[in-house]
């Protein structure tokens, strides 16, 4: 025991007996054991085990506590969100072109906030034209079916003022808002007459650029969602609750989820060229179905259209040749008298 000791301690790793686990699993059945075979008991030793047990399981306890409270929030999203998704599904027309159109007026209105967020207050004239005309040609490549009308309403806003002098930013706003809105009802119309028969063609591309966005988005939102759980763990150093600072960022993600969604479909929807559009063709007519006759025998369908397809067969027949004698009489006819005049 002694050597076994001392080798331990000089840290020699020639004998199993030489490892501390090893030493200690040595020291506790040579200290511990009883004379008359009765169980190993260390009041030390299970006071350890019952700690390390109940750490154990309030960490898991703990892990699937928060499990079920970020599972709480994201359902909760989820439902907003197909809710929201099962509208445009089975939405018209008019509830179709009012929601993007109305995104596409807010597009405008963020656009042109945006190109002169950094205008000065004192700012000149001249700045001021920069900035309204880089916002308008903004919005025209974002929507290149508005471009023509939102050029026009700038035009008929600016027509009584002097060339050197800036208009109102409101007077820019409206024209920009009235432009989109008039070129997002001539693409309606565009699209409109592509369609054929009782197809509402401007709905179903509506439709379809808003589901296409609406997947995408949500499958971005929920790797968002992953990452961010991922790392909210660093915001405990600054003594702030991870979970709480999570369903706030999450909560602020969401928000911009719907608006994102509706925007770039606004954005598909006045990209789309109306006059490549090509008509869908028409359905092959399908065969006429055979006609019943009382004659026929309608147990057995297929032996009575295999029988009506005989007899017009052998009426064929029969008709080329009765037409076939017909021919000859007359050539026999024909040579008699020839033969006469002779």
């Amino acid at each position: 025991m002694v050597a076994a000791t001392a080798s331990g301690r000089r840290g020699i790793a020639s004998t199993p007996s030489t490892r501390p686990h090893d030493y200690l699993t040595h020291w506790l059945i040579s200290t511990q054991a009883g004379d008359d075979g009765e169980p190993l008991q260390s009041d030390m030793l299970t006071k350890s085990l019952s700690t390390i047990q109940e750490k154990v399981e309030s960490y898991y306890r703990e892990m699937r506590t928060n499990l079920v409270r970020y599972d709480r929030i994201v359902d909760a999203q989820r439902r907003i969100f197909y809710e929201r998704r099962q509208e445009v599904l089975t939405g018209d027309r008019q509830f179709l072109s009012k929601l993007l159109g109305q995104y596409a007026a807010d597009t405008a209105r963020d656009t042109l906030a945006n190109a002169t967020r950094l205008l000065p207050k004192d700012a000149s004239d001249d700045e001021k034209n920069q900035a309204y005309e880089f916002g308008a040609e903004m919005l025209q490549r974002m929507y290149p079916a508005c471009a023509v009308e939102i050029d026009t309403a700038c035009r008929l806003a600016l027509e009584d003022l002097p060339p050197t002098q800036a208009p109102d930013i409101f007077t820019v706003e409206d024209s920009l808002v009235s432009g989109t809105q008039k070129g997002f009802d001539l693409q309606v119309a565009l699209v409109d007459q592509k369609g054929e028969g009782e197809d509402d063609l401007p709905a179903i591309l509506m439709r379809f650029y808003i589901l296409r966005e609406f997947d995408q988005a949500w499958q971005q939102h929920l790797r968002d969602l992953e990452f961010l759980r991922e790392n909210v763990g660093f915001q405990s150093y600054s003594q702030k609750d991870p979970f709480q600072e999570w369903t706030i960022q999450s909560n602020e993600l969401f928000t911009k989820l719907s608006a994102k969604v509706y925007r770039n479909s606004a954005i598909s929807w006045l990209s789309l060229d109306a006059s490549g559009i090509v008509a869908r063709p028409a359905a092959p007519v399908a065969p006429a179905s055979p006609v019943v006759s009382d004659d026929d025998d309608v147990s057995n369908p297929v032996a009575a259209a295999q029988a009506r397809g005989a007899a017009s067969l052998n009426a064929n027949d029969q008709s080329s040749e009765v037409a076939g004698n017909r021919g000859e009489r007359r050539a026999k006819k024909k040579g008699g008298k020839k033969s006469r005049r002779r």
